[in-house]
């Protein structure tokens, strides 16, 4: 279950006064079926995963970080075809609007709130619905 950690970090966030959360979405074997191949982009989306992504970028709380180790090329090509299918990252591999201060080095790793990657244990064959149906019902962020 990914619901409870996702709402955990807005009861921290509407704690501490924030109006947005960063979410960062690896690609491969988490948004996409990975093909194994260099000749092809796989395009084909996990069930749900299109749909909560819709919902995600439609947030206004939502700062979305493409997190992917794809190439150049392919980042661009990815944009193009996410942002057709109704899907808007705002950065990709890098959180310009977290700086480094105190609290945390970010010039190296990016920060974010919510990591969303196949290494870090996301399934998406459960956590895109899971997620999917929370959305509806959270509430946004505001100042």
């Amino acid at each position: 279950m990914i619901a409870p950690a996702i709402l955990r970090q807005y009861e921290v966030a509407r704690k501490r006064g924030w109006d947005r959360m960063y979410w960062a979405v690896d690609l491969h074997g988490t948004l996409i079926l990975p093909n194994y191949r260099d000749d092809e982009l796989p395009t084909t989306y996990y069930a749900h995963g299109q749909e909560t992504m819709g919902l995600l970028s439609a947030r206004s709380d939502v700062v979305l970080i493409m997190y992917t180790c794809s190439w150049p090329k392919e980042i661009k090509q990815y944009l193009d075809v996410f942002r057709a299918d109704g899907i808007e990252f705002d950065y990709v591999n890098k959180n310009p609007e977290v700086d480094s201060e105190g609290y945390g080095f970010y010039n190296d790793k990016p920060y974010f709130n919510v990591l969303l990657d196949d290494k870090a244990g996301f399934d998406p064959e459960q956590h895109w619905k899971e997620i999917g149906s929370i959305l509806p019902d959270l509430p946004l962020l505001t100042v």
